[in-house]
């Protein structure tokens, strides 16, 4: 599988859209699988066994591509949190939306601005961390030949983050000068500002 091909099932599959959480009511993962979930992995069993794996190694080069400190700020300016969790969730999401997008924010993570709608509550989901891996397993196939598969395509390193790091006492001020498109666009304030609102 050519990275091509990787970029082509993700357009089918995922389309661009957004991961939302479920209205009230709803379950979350029946909803996640609605959304990108479950399309990506009947694209995925199309695939002779091979590509399936060959797709992972291909997802995981990406996220770990994007494990960089610009992003971590973005990750963080959009949703609150430092969670690594969430970094990882984040990243898989972003591998998601698609090769321009991702390719636009792997170079500056300020353009996130051009695809977020801050009118919708928006969350990430671990589930898009291993489609591959559980469509492998719908096939009837085993873990442990997933893995002898995936081995034979190159062992995966550790990634360590890259860039400069942020502080440990991150402020909004940091944010706005780092990110000022989106900052705007999620109405994120100076600490100055917020300080004499209070006042």
């Amino acid at each position: 599988m050519g990275e091509k091909q990787f970029w082509d099932i993700i357009r089918v599959a995922c389309q661009g859209e957004w991961i939302v959480l479920a209205p009230d009511g709803e379950d979350d993962t029946s909803w996640d699988e609605f959304r990108w979930f479950r399309p990506l992995m009947v694209e995925l069993k199309k695939l002779p066994p091979k590509d399936i794996a060959y797709f992972q190694f291909w997802f995981d080069e990406k996220i770990d591509a994007l494990y960089t400190w610009d992003l971590w700020g973005a990750m963080r300016l959009l949703t609150g949190s430092e969670s690594d969790n969430r970094f990882s969730f984040f990243r898989a999401w972003l591998v998601c939306m698609g090769k321009e997008v991702y390719e636009a924010a792997l170079a500056d993570p300020d353009t996130l601005a051009d695809v977020i709608d801050p009118r919708r509550e928006q969350d990430y989901t671990s589930g898009f961390c291993s489609p591959e891996l559980n469509a492998w397993n719908e096939l009837g196939l085993t873990t442990k030949d997933f893995d002898e598969v995936y081995d034979t395509f190159g062992t995966r390193r550790r990634p360590q983050i890259t860039g400069e790091e942020w502080p440990s006492d991150i402020t909004s001020t940091m944010l706005r000068q780092r990110y000022p498109r989106l900052a705007l666009l999620l109405g994120v304030v100076d600490d100055e500002s917020a300080e004499a609102s209070q006042e």
